[in-house]
C-alpha cells in the first residue's frame, strides 16, 4: 500500500460491547498457558494450520491525506483533548507489558519498533482502570492472541506474531514491517477491547468479537493517516489469512468470517472521511452498495464508544502519540 508509514497519535473513541470473555483467534480449543520462561517487564506506567503465504494485495492509491475523523470534529460528542501530562494516579490500575522467553526474529522486530511501549503509558494516563492488566508476549503452543478475564491478562502469543512474519514474507522489504506492525497493533487493540469490556463492565447488545474489531478500527481511524495505514494493514491481514479457508469455513465461530471483518474495517475507514478515501470504493475493495451506509455506520459506532468510555477517561478523548 502506498501510504505514509510514520507513527503519530491516535484518539481512543469507543462503541458498545458484551461482558467479557477471551478472544479466540486461530485455534478454537482450550487456551494453552503461556510458557513460564525468563521474563522481562517493561514499566508502562505511564489450531488451525496457518494458510500458505499469500500474494500481497494490490497497492491502493490514495489522495492527499487528512487528519483523522476525530481531529476533524466528526466525533462531536467529545471534543479532542490533549493527553494529560500527569502520571497515572496512585492506586489506579495500569497496563503492564512483559516479554516472557526469548525473541524470535519477528518478535524482535516488533519489540524494537516499541509500539506497545509507546501506547501503554498513554493509555494508563488516560483511562481509570480498577486493576492492572498484564500484556504478555509469550509462547502458547498455538497461533493465538487472547484476553483471559480470570488472569486479567492479554496474551500475544509468540506463535501468532511469528505467523504474521510468515504471512507477510512475500511483501516488498519496505512494506513487510509496516504490515506486521499494523496486524499486531490491530490485534492488541482488539484484545484491549475485550479487557475494557470486562474490567469496566461495559454493556453491549452485539457480538463481542465484532465490537472489539470496531474499537480497534475506530481508535486507528482517529489517529489520522498513520492510524488509517495501520488499520488497512490489519484489514488486509484478514484477506491474507482467509487464503485456503474456503472448504474449512467455521460458520459456527464467534468471530465474523475474515472477509466480513475486512469489509467491516474498510467501511469504517471510508465512512470516517468519504471524500479522502473515495479510492477505497470499487469492486476490489468496498462495493458501492455498502459504501453508501458507511458514513452513518462510522458515526453511530464512534459515538457509541465515546458515550461508553466517557466516565472512565481522565481527558475528554484519549490521544496517543507514536511518533518521535
Amino acid at each position: 500500500m502506498d501510504l505514509s508509514r510514520s507513527w503519530s497519535g491516535w484518539t481512543c473513541v469507543v462503541a458498545a460491547l458484551v461482558l467479557a470473555g477471551g478472544c479466540r483467534k486461530a485455534d478454537k480449543g482450550g487456551r494453552a498457558a503461556p510458557a513460564a520462561a525468563t521474563a522481562t517487564t517493561v514499566d508502562a506506567s505511564g489450531g488451525d494450520a496457518a494458510p500458505a503465504k499469500p500474494t500481497p494485495p494490490t497497492p491502493l492509491t490514495k489522495k492527499a491525506t487528512k487528519p483523522g475523523a476525530a481531529a476533524l470534529g466528526h466525533n462531536a460528542l467529545l471534543p479532542l483533548g490533549d493527553l494529560a501530562a500527569a502520571s497515572a494516579a496512585a492506586g489506579r490500575g495500569r497496563f503492564v507489558l512483559r516479554y516472557d522467553g526469548s525473541d524470535s526474529a519477528t518478535r524482535a522486530l516488533v519489540r524494537q519498533a516499541g509500539v506497545l511501549e509507546k501506547i501503554l503509558p498513554q493509555l494508563n494516563q488516560s483511562l481509570r482502570l480498577p486493576r492492572d492488566i498484564a500484556v504478555v508476549y509469550a509462547a502458547c503452543d498455538e497461533i493465538n492472541a487472547f484476553y483471559d478475564p480470570e488472569a486479567v491478562t492479554i496474551t500475544m502469543c509468540d506463535e501468532y506474531v511469528d505467523y504474521y512474519g510468515e504471512l507477510f514474507a512475500g511483501y516488498p522489504a519496505d512494506e513487510r514491517q509496516p504490515a506486521i506492525l499494523g496486524a499486531v497493533v490491530s490485534t492488541f487493540l482488539h484484545e484491549a477491547g475485550h479487557a475494557l469490556i470486562h474490567q469496566l463492565g461495559l454493556p453491549t447488545v452485539g457480538r463481542e468479537e465484532d465490537v472489539a474489531d470496531q474499537l480497534s478500527t475506530v481508535i486507528l481511524v482517529a489517529s489520522g493517516d498513520e492510524g488509517n495505514a495501520l488499520a488497512l494493514d490489519g484489514a488486509y491481514a484478514f484477506i491474507d489469512e482467509s487464503e485456503g479457508e474456503v472448504d474449512d469455513t467455521p460458520y459456527w465461530d464467534e468471530h465474523a468470517l475474515n472477509e466480513q471483518r475486512f469489509y467491516n474495517t474498510v467501511c469504517l475507514i471510508y465512512g470516517s472521511d468519504p471524500e479522502g478515501w473515495d479510492d477505497l470504493v470499487g469492486e476490489d475493495d468496498l462495493p458501492e452498495e455498502r459504501a453508501e451506509q458507511c458514513p452513518d455506520e462510522y458515526k453511530q459506532i464512534s459515538t457509541s464508544w465515546n458515550r461508553l468510555l466517557k466516565p472512565f477517561l481522565t481527558v475528554p478523548t484519549v490521544r496517543v502519540k507514536l511518533g518521535e
